[in-house]
């Protein structure tokens, strides 16, 4: 190698490591001597390292003086590889950016970029190629993809990415003017590019607006990242004198990389290897500021032209002003720019300016402040600890809903005023505290006991305001939990929870929403270790007693395990390739083979011998059912370069019995209901019939990429998973398929699917470790849980239905008992026919049902176990019931309006009495138990146009009679819905609420008339005055009578309310609805902590159990019929 390249090379290496700028020019004079040349080489390729534009932007002057040192770069019309050279546009300080033109074989245009001229030392290339290979790894939307790459004549690496034209995001929202929510969102979208980074262990380092390109695609916007010239991959070797027989993605050791106005304090001081993911999070920061206030946040400083020392001590040190700040402090600097010179007053436009402008930073004040200024914290513990937390907090702005981000704490800016300040702190500190005694004392003196007494109230106070503070972060950090399970993230989910438990000062109490929270985390599991690689396939013996697992990879081998003690009864190996798949014989007595060496073997299960083989296929053998005879088996072969497949019917006894179905891979097998899916190369999903496989099965659909199926067990569904990520479910009997909603990322591949045995739930297996458990009743997620270490890749449920079985990565299996995995959501109780009515004991939280019988059972919602039968006698059809208050009674009514007071324990009639003489609602009791409000169902009654009213329960006669209508305009009769406080009667009458004493009859003022809508719900709220209200519209809205205010309003609901509860602490309000959704919300701030996944039906009731670790609820099934359910929470570890 020439020895000037190698003393260049030392000197520039050496000279990067000096921080200090004279000391690294005081260097680089003494190493190169009197080669001037040498020097300024050296002094260009420093620049190149900390150059503020690095990717389509470089000073003119630094590569003029690369191209006059290097000679000239590619010329325009000349071709590297396919690709012609059309246009430059780009130019960096390492590299060229062109517009190039492919011809062959697509025609297309890309963007080619190519290290320069001279900049191909091996620590420039090494960097160059680092990220060729990063961008190979990362297949996202929101990044450019890699599309090709090579190496010149010459050895200049180069590589062709795909062409995204468009406008520097910042500059597109200026030109688009877009509004705060628009910004917004293609920030969201930003992130999650970053966040599948960062998944894949990429850390950009260079976020900036010009590398996040906007591009229009079906007239809709979209984000790209770009450059990743400078990115860093964690887990990997960042030693200089590591082996280079392994590629390995690198970045420079101890460089300062990055553009200044958007460095984050850590990649000024810390070695690569120290730095993370929250790196991007202060550059995404800097990045949002500019986006909401149209400003960087350090306009007023020049970085070229300022010192490497200064500029490392303003990214450490300053920061900039908050957002709402900055807009204000821009009006105000442009107002005094534009002032008239004669008058001295701002002109008309800049007086607009001024008004637009403050109303800008009144939107930024508070969460988007608060927001920003969080993910450009120096210190990065108290940033957002990962870009998808970042993104979290942005979707909570946008519904709504309370961020986690807050104002720093003092304590938090005293440590760091100290950190920049310590000795003039130190001597203020010392003024202070003298000053504090001296004042404290004369205070103490003169201070009044008025006085003294305002201090104590202003002290309590700012400790209501302070626990109002630690509760709203408590309900963001649990409402933030729940939302990361449900997207798969359950690792973040736990750190959400950790966060609740070590939370300080007032802590939230856990309640049934954390406690759930934290049964949904627990998944428990027996873990298989065996020693092979990747575990393609898991089946269960006919007995469940035994399990199968298949390997390939570094063992090729296939053992079988005892599925009650976790043990390997017996290994198979000596497999050429992988083993594929395996099942067994209907009598558990033999196990089948499919093996990548293309063909299936039969073995003994007890001796592990060899009995037959089937050979001669030319493809490897994946897939595998066997026929009730024993010796007819489908198989397919696929040859995975062109994903082509093969079914064959062979004969296991019979070698040359062979059917062959080309261009069809088996989804699923029936054989008593004759039925055999299949996916064509095509993707078009179909249904053969058995055994004559003819193709005038009914078509299914078109799924592209098809790559996993599995039949219900009852015939009626097929579940399809792709490669694209997507699981469908297909019903048979119409052919119509449904595809499962995703409220996270797609994963990038569906690898397995198994029905549970009953099936109300799917199994699905994804390659990124997930596992999602979905009910097929109402396609809705129900859990979710990482298995393994790594990728996953098969699952089975035993035929007992007591196991579930994944295949992972490494050898290792893992067996989850299946009521572990659905107990915390399931269904308790059925009832054929369809349940009248349901009442609550609030005393033991008993619950009774009554059926259409008249029948009337009562449960424990603490086991669900029947406790009594009433029996009432066989001429009474009683349609509706409650408990009276002690528990001890129940009142019922009849179909002729009559009311009857039952004894619990003996089922004996204790009172009856007549009321309106046709069928009439539930009757409310009121909490002292004087007085029932009873409303007819219809208008029409034998009483008249009035059909409401208030009974006195001890001499059973009515107290008085609501009027038929308050206003001439109202349709709706009266209905008695509820009573507050111990006799006050609620009614409502359409869009009206009217209370009334039933000691007068007379109506207590004021009336709530027209709250938005029509009522369909009532419930008195923990306080025994305030009234929760169901509005038309899905509003849930709190009314104070005393005020004749609402204290709040909830939104979000899908539709009408049916029934609420509450906790006994009178802070959780659970809502349940038409549709089936169940909620969970905080009281004391009217924030949404959790929507639990809900019911097939509409639910009439829900209700706690007496320790509030189970919620039940009474559904209403749409086919008829009913059933309870409930969300347990379990016992806490």
């Amino acid at each position: 190698m020439d020895s000037k390249f190698v003393l260049e090379e030392s000197i520039f290496t050496n000279a990067r490591r000096i921080a200090d700028s004279d000391a690294r020019e005081h260097y680089i004079r003494d190493a190169c001597g009197a080669d001037t040349e040498l020097q300024v080489r050296i002094r260009l390729l420093l620049r190149v390292l900390v150059e503020e534009n690095s990717f389509l932007e470089s000073p003119v002057e630094t590569t003029a003086a690369i191209d006059l040192l290097y000679g000239e770069a590619e010329e325009v019309g000349s071709s590297i590889g396919p690709y012609e050279l059309v246009e430059q546009i780009g130019s960096g300080g390492m590299g060229l950016v062109f517009l190039a033109r492919q011809n062959s074989p697509v025609r297309r245009m890309v963007a080619l970029k190519i290290i320069r001229p001279g900049m191909d030392s091996r620590e420039l290339v090494r960097q160059f190629e680092s990220e060729r290979q990063t961008l190979a790894q990362l297949n996202h939307p929101g990044i450019t993809r890699l599309l090709d790459a090579g190496t010149t004549d010459s050895g200049r690496p180069w590589f062709v990415m795909e062409l995204a034209p468009g406008l520097p995001i910042t500059d597109f929202c200026k030109q688009r003017a877009a509004a705060i929510p628009e910004r917004l969102r293609l920030f969201e979208a930003v992130c999650s590019a970053l966040h599948h980074a960062h998944q894949n262990g990429v850390i950009h380092r260079d976020i900036k607006p010009a590398n996040v390109v906007v591009t229009e695609v079906d007239g809709q916007p979209v984000p790209k990242v770009i450059d990743f010239g400078i990115a860093s991959v964690r887990g990997h070797s960042t030693d200089e004198k590591s082996t280079e027989t392994t590629p390995q993605i690198r970045s420079r050791p101890k460089s300062i990389m990055g553009t200044p106005a958007y460095m984050s304090p850590e990649q000024t001081t810390l070695p690569d290897h120290d730095v993370d993911e929250r790196c991007d999070v202060y550059s995404l920061g800097m990045l949002l500021y500019q986006l909401l206030t149209d400003s960087r946040p350090f306009p007023e400083i020049s970085w070229q032209e300022i010192g490497f020392t200064e500029t490392r001590r303003i990214i450490q040190i300053v920061s900039p002003w908050v957002p709402s700040e900055r807009v204000l402090d821009r009006v105000k600097s442009g107002l005094e720019a534009s002032a008239d010179p004669a008058g001295d007053r701002p002109t008309t436009t800049a007086a607009r300016s001024r008004t637009e402008s403050q109303r800008l930073s009144s939107q930024l004040q508070g969460d988007l402040d608060w927001i920003t200024m969080k993910a450009i914290e120096k210190d990065r513990s108290q940033r957002y600890q990962s870009v998808a937390d970042l993104a979290a907090d942005i979707r909570r702005y946008l519904h709504h809903e309370p961020v986690q981000a807050g104002p720093p704490l003092g304590v938090y800016r005293l440590k760091k005023l100290w950190r920049r300040k310590k000795s003039r702190v130190l001597v203020m500190t010392l003024t202070t505290f003298v000053l504090i005694l001296a004042g404290v004392s004369v205070l103490t003196a003169r201070m009044s006991l008025s006085q003294r007494k305002a201090v104590v109230e202003h002290t309590a106070q700012l400790d209501i305001l302070r626990a109002q503070r630690q509760r709203q972060s408590s309900i963001a950090a649990l409402h933030a939990g729940f939302e990361e399970y449900f997207r798969g993230r359950v690792d973040i989910a736990r750190e959400k929870l950790q966060l609740l438990e070590s939370s300080t000062g007032e802590t939230l109490e856990r309640g049934f929403a954390g406690r759930y929270l934290e049964q949904l985390c627990r998944t428990p599991q027996r873990v298989l270790k065996g020693t092979g690689g990747r575990v393609f396939n898991v089946p269960f013996s006919p007995d469940s007693r035994m399990l199968v697992t298949c390997s390939g990879d570094t063992r090729c081998a296939l053992d079988i395990w005892d599925v009650a003690n976790g043990q390997v009864v017996r290994s198979i190996s000596g497999f050429d390739d992988d083993v594929n798949s395996a099942i067994f014989s209907h009598d558990g007595s033999k196990l089948i083979t499919a093996e990548e060496a293309r063909m299936i073997r039969v073995w003994d299960v007890l001796s592990g011998t060899e009995l037959s083989r089937l050979e001669g296929f030319e493809q490897p053998v994946v897939a595998m059912y066997l026929a009730k005879d024993q010796r007819t088996v489908v198989i397919s072969e696929v040859e995975w370069k062109s994903k082509l497949a093969v079914t064959w019917v062979c004969d296991l006894q019979d070698p040359t019995h062979r059917i062959q179905i080309p261009g069809q891979f088996p989804l699923g097998f029936d054989e008593e209901r004759g039925i055999f899916a299949v996916v064509s190369d095509a993707g078009e999903v179909s249904v053969r019939n058995y055994p004559r496989f003819s193709a005038e099965g009914s078509l299914l659909g078109l799924q592209p990429r098809t790559v996993c199926g599995s039949l219900s067990h009852d015939g009626q569904l097929l579940a399809t998973g792709s490669m694209d990520g997507n699981t469908h479910i297909r019903r048979l009997s119409d052919s119509t398929s449904e595809k499962l909603p995703r409220n996270a990322p797609v994963p990038p591949h569906i690898r397995s699917l198994a029905f549970s045995i009953d099936d109300k739930f799917l199994i699905e297996v994804t390659s990124t470790g997930f596992v999602h458990i979905w009910e097929t009743s109402t396609r809705t997620l129900q859990k979710v849980f990482l298995a393994g270490i790594g990728e996953t890749w098969s699952c089975a449920v035993s035929p007992d239905g007591r196991w579930l079985a994944v295949g992972c990565s490494d050898g290792i299996t893992e067996i989850y008992a299946w009521s572990a995995i659905t107990g915390v959501r399931r269904s308790v109780l059925q009832f054929e026919q369809t349940i009248s009515d349901a009442a609550v004991d609030v005393r033991t939280r008993d619950f009774a049902v009554l059926d259409a019988t008249g029948h009337v059972r009562i449960y424990s919602s603490d086991d669900d176990q029947l406790l009594q039968s009433i029996l009432v006698p066989a001429d009474v059809a009683f349609r509706n019931l409650t408990f009276s208050h002690d528990g001890e009674y129940l009142w019922m009514t009849d179909e002729s309006g009559n009311v009857k007071k039952v004894r619990r324990v003996t089922s004996e009639i204790v009172q009856s009495f007549p009321t309106y003489g046709v069928r009439i609602m539930a009757p409310v009791v009121s909490p002292d138990g004087r007085f029932l409000g009873v409303s007819t169902f219809n208008a029409d009654s034998n009483a008249g146009s009035v059909c409401s009213g208030v009974w006195d329960t001890k001499t059973g006669k009515e107290v008085f009679r609501l009027p038929d209508k308050l206003t001439p305009s109202v349709l709706m009769p009266h209905r008695v819905n509820e009573f507050l406080n111990t006799s006050i009667a609620v009614t409502t009458q359409q869009n009206i609420v009217s209370r009334w004493n039933p000691a007068t009859g007379a109506e207590i003022l004021p009336r709530l008339e027209d709250p938005k809508g029509w009522i369909f719900h009532t419930s008195a709220a923990p306080d025994g005055k305030s009234l929760l209200l169901g509005l038309r519209d899905a509003t849930v809205v709190l009314w104070d009578p005393d005020t004749n205010e609402f204290t709040y309003e909830l939104r979000g609901l899908r539709s009408t309310l049916n029934a609420t509860e509450y906790s006994r602490n009178g802070t959780t309000l659970v809502t349940a609805t038409q549709a089936g959704e169940v909620r969970l919300w905080d009281l004391p701030t009217g924030h949404l902590i959790c929507e639990l996944p809900g019911a097939a039906g509409p639910i009439s009731d829900i209700w706690f159990s007496k320790d509030e670790r189970r919620l039940l609820a009474l559904v209403n099934k749409p086919g008829g019929g009913s059933e309870v359910y409930v969300w347990d929470a379990g016992e806490s570890e």
